[in-house]
């Protein structure tokens, strides 16, 4: 959905937390915007992710509640206002754009089929295992940072992961030349803390 302009992009998230929000299809009506954006097909990188929902919450449309791996946003009455504003063209294109999209995926698609991870940060603790492994070719499996890969992912791993120990053991990565697309992946999911 790339060809879609940014502002449409940020107007079809509105409409798909809207019908959640009338429908009740999740509890809390909060959604996961990484989910939304993988409906629409959008690319996108985590950090896209955060920003879009920096965005719509400093417009007061959205409430958004970040965790490590995870974007979970939730309209206002303010998006829901919004939305009426830009009248029934808005909800027309919508609808196009909805239909659209069911015709170049080989199933019928639905907004129903929009559904929060269970376990965000899983993608995050497989990343730590993709450096771990590429660190343990480069320095051997006993190094002290194969190590503090370790620990990175027993702190991302708790409920209540203390941000400082990440960082610090973030920051002896970052000499790393061969590891830097990784580590800023990684960096990523965790910066929005």
């Amino acid at each position: 959905m790339n060809e879609t302009s940014y502002t449409k992009t940020l107007e079809y998230i509105l409409h798909i937390l809207k019908h959640v929000k009338n429908t009740h299809v999740i509890d809390d009506g909060y959604v996961s915007l990484p989910s939304i954006l993988d409906f629409f097909s959008y690319n996108n990188s985590f950090i896209e992710a955060t920003e879009m929902a920096d965005y719509l919450e400093a417009k007061g449309w959205v409430n958004s509640l970040k965790s490590i791996g995870e974007i979970l946003i939730q309209i206002t009455p303010s998006g829901l206002i919004h939305l009426e504003n830009l009248g029934e063209q808005a909800n027309s294109d919508f609808e196009k754009m909805i239909s659209k999209l069911s015709k170049k995926k080989t199933k019928s698609i639905n907004i129903k089929d929009i559904k929060n991870e269970k376990d965000p940060k899983k993608k995050v603790i497989n990343l730590t295992d993709e450096i771990k492994n590429d660190i343990s070719k480069i320095e051997g499996s006993k190094s002290d940072l194969v190590k503090d890969v370790e620990i990175l992912k027993m702190e991302i791993s708790k409920n209540n992961p203390d941000l400082n120990i990440i960082e610090l053991k973030l920051m002896k990565f970052e000499n790393m030349g061969s590891l830097k697309k990784e580590i800023t992946r990684l960096r990523n999911f965790i910066v929005h803390e």
